[in-house]
């Protein structure tokens, strides 16, 4: 089990959060394109902008308000056969104003074309002015190069705190963590979240953890009828 290697052995775990500057805070206010990012907008359409008005953490978030042809896309190096976490915070901040207007996270290749869609969100499981978080775990594909976020139809949508994970390249091959797992070791953070690199070993929280686990498991064996 991850935590036991983890807890026992590790004393520096770094772990890095490949997309970069996730909580955008380090853009300035406005239609200026993320650094490294490729975005093509759906002709007539004010697609995406940094703003300052609506933020989970800090003062920014990214605004989309896309049609079906918009790519927001993140290049990222991934690694054909490696397992990733993806973490994103979502505020729906308008009515929904079709009934099939959903969220889509995807991966596409070196041409911006998609490849897979790893994950569809239709607008009505989100609350309205709520944030709300999403998270999911993926093998990428031997074309990967990139991810999508899509916001099918023009709600007001807000993206705040992305984290991709490269599970593999972190915990090694076969070690990977569950996304349960990995949820626990991310809690140590704010809002589960964090920009480059950080040490994700910390003493304290490794002990509340354990402590949690074997609580739960003593009451499980005490619904069952065991224990003393």
């Amino acid at each position: 089990m991850v935590l036991d290697l983890l807890a026992f052995k590790a004393v520096n775990f770094p772990i890095k959060n490949l997309m970069e500057n996730g909580d955008f805070e380090k853009y300035p206010v406005g239609r200026t394109k993320p650094n490294d990012w490729y975005i093509e907008d759906q002709a007539g359409y004010t697609t995406w902008e940094i703003r300052d008005d609506i933020s989970l953490s800090g003062s920014k978030s990214l605004k989309t308000n896309s049609g079906d042809n918009t790519k927001l896309i993140k290049p990222i190096n991934f690694i054909p056969g490696n397992k990733y976490y993806f973490l994103m915070n979502v505020y729906r901040n308008s009515e929904i104003n079709q009934a099939w207007n959903q969220i889509r996270i995807l991966t596409t290749n070196t041409q911006h074309e998609d490849n897979t869609v790893l994950t569809t969100y239709y607008l009505n499981a989100f609350p309205l002015r709520t944030w709300q978080k999403r998270e999911f775990v993926f093998t990428a594909g031997t074309n990967d190069t990139g991810l999508r976020l899509s916001n099918y139809g023009q709600t007001d949508m807000r993206f705040d705190n992305l984290l991709l994970i490269d599970l593999t390249a972190t915990f090694g091959a076969g070690n990977e963590p569950t996304k349960q797992q990995i949820v626990m070791l991310l809690e140590q953070f704010p809002n589960s979240w964090f920009d480059g690199t950080q040490n994700i070993f910390n003493a304290k929280h490794f002990l509340n953890v354990y402590h949690k686990k074997i609580t739960e498991l003593e009451n499980a064996i005490t619904a069952l009828g065991g224990g003393s």
